[in-house]
């Protein structure tokens, strides 16, 4: 039967130099689907704690979801899943572009790559054929020129590429994976694994066409949900592609959700205004880029800056969280300084969000006087001096000076600096929080907190549900919360398995970060697409599965209750929110509060919701059970870890 899975994998032996095919059976797919889901499988099941992140025997595992390449809006996702050379956990990153679709075009829906490359190596994938080649004279390039130099030597422009650059190779700990330079496996170091490994880079080319096992089935449900993604979420699906997720500064500074310095303060409208939307327009010239068959173009190219010290520079695709990174973070309101930095990260390879991150850390703490400038390099790396921040960026991608120390992530530069440097890391089980303050957020706070991965906000996005006002009664969230009053948050659960949907089936983000598809619509679209039945509510208990699986592995890495935390800042500093004119009716009409985090309340309300035991962060053995999981409780019993 025609279906939209290719019906393989493909595994790669970097030492021996050789790749196998390997069957993804009905009874695989129906268990794991995809994505995420599938890759935490195959980490779970190959990697073991005493390897490390660079041990050759890690995994790099690559995976298509069932929608990828299909007409479904935003299926061109790609995810990636290794063990993390930054944070105490796992990389599970997600890529758009246009290399996911290709993979399953040349009739894989995942890639296993395992060893280390005796000598730098790159693959050719061009349908069944298979090649590791030398990379030796492909080593030192930048993103760009590895990406046209593997373009040239495969003999085509067809050809899409993943790879590292420089930072990569000299195994910065949050460098990325590059899909076409553009776009990117940004978080947790996947990167520094492919240069541990020796791997440059990978070229793919495919030629087959995908199935389905019931077009018109199909068509209905696309149609269907590219209705409610444009009546659910106008904001985004109106507003994105005429700015891209710059037009997001604007929101998060008025919802007083800005980083500004390092999170010391939650928002600053001079800042904010220098590096929004309307500086993006004024100083750039720019196009629009999409991933593969999507219709929300959300991402807007820059070819040229237009004035300036940087004028005639290409900055690429210039996000909000780049911006927020170099910008809020570090006190700087200059857009054409942050789009200098963001080509850096381009062409080295660098996690735009950990790099800011480190910066700003250390900038607090060279303000602090844990920091000298004679340690800094000779640079006076103080909050807003924006030609310090572009310079630190360089250094870290040439892994230099300073920078050298700051390309280690912020909780290993902190025990490497010391004197209480620490408190100032905003890291969450050693991975950079991104750009949303959450004091203005309870979600936004347990959303960091219990974040399987560490600091990141995709998982899910949870200010949605209260700071928003988003609400989605088929998953379970009936009505929008109360941002500023702590506890009742065991929506979050809620939400993380309804976000995770997108993660297993192979959309983006955007198809679900303002809880705009419903998922009995993704069911109707896997359903007809695969010929596998499977509803709403049956998706969203392989979402849990996920979300258990992932708190499996850490507890298997040594983690427990204690690291769903946050930096001591959220809960003992007092700072100003500003409150919307929306959510003045939480506060009796105050437009200004002040705010700190009651963590243990929020996780409490959390757990509760998730039936997770207060000391190991785990659920019941029952609930392993009833997801398939029964396997995985053993092995976390024998080792001694109790389940609720």
């Amino acid at each position: 039967m025609k279906n939209a899975y290719a019906g393989k994998g493909l595994r790669i032996d970097l030492y021996n130099r050789r790749s196998t095919i390997e069957p993804f059976t009905e009874q695989m797919r129906k268990d794991y689907i995809g994505g995420y889901l599938l890759g935490m499988k195959i980490l779970w099941d190959e990697y073991r704690p005493e390897y490390g992140a660079f041990d050759p025997k890690n995994p790099l595992i690559f995976c298509t979801g069932p929608l990828t390449g299909t007409r479904a809006p935003t299926a061109s996702s790609l995810t990636c899943n290794t063990m993390s050379p930054l944070s105490k956990t796992f990389v599970s990153s997600r890529a758009g572009g246009h290399f996911g679709p290709m993979l399953k075009f040349a009739g894989y829906d995942y890639v296993v790559i395992t060893g280390r490359s005796p000598r730098p190596a790159w693959i050719l994938i061009d349908d069944d054929k298979i090649e590791i080649h030398d990379a030796r004279n492909l080593w030192g390039l930048k993103a760009s020129e590895a990406d046209a130099a593997m373009k040239a030597i495969a003999g085509s422009d067809e050809f899409e590429t993943l790879l590292i650059g420089p930072a990569g190779e000299k195994l910065v700990r949050f460098a990325v994976a590059s899909c076409n330079i553009d776009r990117a496996f940004g978080r947790g170091g996947p990167g520094a694994v492919m240069g541990s490994k020796n791997l440059k880079g990978i070229a793919i080319r495919g030629s087959k066409n995908l199935g389905l096992a019931n077009m018109k089935r199909f068509n209905a449900a696309v149609q269907k949900n590219f209705k409610e993604l444009e009546e659910r979420d106008p904001w985004s699906w109106e507003g994105m592609p005429k700015v891209g997720t710059a037009g997001w500064m604007e929101a998060v500074n008025y919802y007083s959700m800005l980083p500004i310095n390092n999170y010391q303060k939650t928002y600053d409208d001079k800042i904010a205004g220098g590096i929004d939307h309307n500086a993006y327009l004024k100083n750039f010239e720019y196009r629009k880029y999409a991933c593969g068959n999507c219709a929300l173009s959300c991402a807007h190219y820059i070819p040229t800056i237009k004035k300036g010290k940087y004028a005639g520079l290409s900055s690429g695709v210039l996000e909000y969280e780049t911006a927020a990174a170099f910008g809020a973070r570090c006190g700087i309101g200059d857009i054409q300084a942050v789009a200098k930095a963001n080509v850096i990260c381009a062409e080295y390879g660098l996690d735009t969000i950990s790099c800011g991150s480190a910066i700003a850390w250390a900038m607090e703490c060279y303000e602090r006087g844990l920091v000298s400038k004679k340690e800094t390099g000779d640079i006076d790396l103080r909050f807003g001096n924006a030609d310090a921040m572009v310079h630190m960026t360089e250094l870290i991608g040439r892994k230099e000076g300073f920078g050298a120390i700051l390309a280690e992530g912020t909780s290993r530069a902190s025990s490497i600096i010391g004197k209480d440097s620490g408190k100032y890391a905003m890291q969450v089980k050693g991975l950079e929080m991104t750009a949303t303050s959450p004091r203005a957020s309870k979600c936004g706070a347990v959303m960091f907190a219990v974040n399987e991965r560490g600091g990141h906000h995709m998982d899910p996005y949870a200010p949605t549900i209260e700071a928003y006002g988003y609400t989605i009664a088929e998953a379970g969230i009936p009505e929008a919360l109360n941002p500023y009053e702590d506890g009742n948050t065991g929506a979050v659960y809620k939400l993380k398995n309804y976000t995770k949907l997108a993660d297993i089936l192979g959309t983006c983000a955007f198809a679900v970060i303002n809880v705009q598809t419903l998922p009995d619509t993704y069911g109707e679209q896997f359903s007809a697409a695969t010929g596998i039945e499977m509803n709403g509510k049956e998706l969203l208990k392989r979402s849990e599965k996920l979300t258990t699986l992932m708190r499996a592995f850490n507890a298997r890495e040594g983690l427990t209750a204690k690291d769903d935390t946050l930096p001591e800042r959220f809960m003992k500093e007092e700072v100003d929110v500003r409150v919307p004119e929306e959510n003045q009716k939480w506060t009796n009409g105050k437009t200004l509060i002040k705010r700190k985090i009651n963590l243990r309340k929020n996780l409490r309300d959390y757990y509760v919701a998730a039936g997770y035991n207060m000391q190991t962060g785990l659920p019941s053995r029952r609930k392993f059970e009833e997801l398939g999981l029964a396997k995985v409780a053993d092995n976390l019993m024998a080792r001694g870890i109790k389940l609720a």
